[in-house]
């Protein structure tokens, strides 16, 4: 099943937040394998694909900035 929402996303540390509904999905820094910045109707955002995990689907996709790009790269630098 296709289902789109709209989320804000944001990145500390050690996890990528998802915030939908007033509320935040955290997955840490080290269950992600990678991000493919990319576009959806001239918005930045990014493919989040995800390590093996059965409670999650694999492929993400959330809003994108360079201040994301920054932090993941201070957290895996």
């Amino acid at each position: 099943m296709n289902l789109q929402i709209t989320v804000h996303a944001r990145m500390d540390e050690s996890a990528l937040l998802i915030k939908k509904a007033n509320c935040y999905i955290s997955i840490n820094l080290k269950d992600i394998c990678s991000f493919e910045p990319t576009e959806y109707f001239a918005q930045p955002i990014a493919k989040v694909i995800l390590a093996d995990n059965k409670n999650l689907t694999p492929v993400l996709y959330v809003p994108w900035s360079e201040e994301m790009a920054l932090t993941h790269s201070k957290a895996h630098g």
